[in-house]
């Protein structure tokens, strides 16, 4: 399982042309509002649309709400028949952070394992689990924040798909 990404699949009755024309709108109706603020739900300002891509991306300085997540959601739209089929994709942006902070992190805690042998070196059970211990809490630590931008980047694709009015499975939700 990777924590930095995710993907979901999901069909709607509505046509592609259509959730465009919706999409362009209100992109058009957040862009031409001048509110003080700014604070919405969804921000369409960040939307970029492709032919047949939406993608959202939320940097720190992009976006009002703290529970948003960092990263890139990217929907694809494939016209079927009756049907239109979405493919959506989130990536979390930490991973450049993550890869950074994990080699900062894996030095000092090599720096303070040996640390710890050396000092504790005649209390060698409790050198161990103080050295488990300060690896645990540092993986735990960045398990969890990746973990936690991608479910909160994921929160914030449904919602944009419930406001199209694209219904979503009891799962989903």
């Amino acid at each position: 399982m990777n924590i930095l990404q995710k993907q979901y699949d999901l069909e709607t009755s509505r046509s592609k042309d259509d959730l465009f024309a919706e999409i362009r709108s209100k992109i058009n109706d957040q862009k031409n509002k001048n509110i003080f603020f700014g604070l919405h739900l969804i921000k369409y300002k960040n939307f970029k649309v492709n032919e047949d891509t939406i993608t959202i991306e939320s940097w720190p300085f992009t976006r009002v709400n703290p529970y948003e997540g960092i990263g890139t959601i990217i929907f694809k739209f494939q016209q079927l028949e009756k049907e239109t089929y979405i493919k959506c994709k989130i990536e979390v942006y930490n991973r450049f952070a993550a890869l950074l902070g994990s080699c900062f992190f894996t030095f000092l805690l090599i720096l303070f394992t040996v640390f710890t042998l050396y000092t504790l070196n005649e209390y060698w059970v409790r050198a161990l689990v103080i050295i488990l211990f300060a690896w645990a809490l540092v993986i735990g630590i960045s398990f969890l924040t990746l973990r936690y931008q991608r479910n909160t980047l994921e929160i914030y694709s449904k919602t944009i798909l419930k406001d199209f009015g694209i219904k979503l499975a009891a799962a989903d939700i």
